[in-house]
């Protein structure tokens, strides 16, 4: 090879190398950017999960929040029917004695 050849290898190369890099770098930034997105995503992942909970707390609240008046509407029901026996068996034992 002569002086020249070498030379226009040499350009060739240089050319190479600086469309390389230029490459390399577009990588090293999209890298950066899937780094970044995917940091995100594990934040919105904490934050499904914290929510989730939030909303399984929040169903058990309300579950016996509804279950209250049922309970109550019972209690009410068990006091009439005590008052009514009672009463019953009041007049059976006023007439018996």
């Amino acid at each position: 090879m002569n002086l020249e050849e070498l030379t226009v290898k040499v350009v060739e190369n240089e050319q190479r190398s600086k469309s390389n890099t230029k490459r390399l770098d577009e990588l090293a930034h999209q890298q950066e950017e899937m780094s970044k997105m995917l940091q995100i995503m594990f934040g919105i992942k904490e934050a499904i999960k914290n929510i989730k909970e939030d909303l399984c707390e929040t169903k058990a609240d309300v579950k016996k929040l509804t279950e209250q008046p049922g309970k109550k509407w019972a209690k009410v029901v068990e006091t009439v029917i005590v008052v009514a026996v009672s009463a019953v068996i009041g007049f059976v034992l006023r007439g018996i004695v």
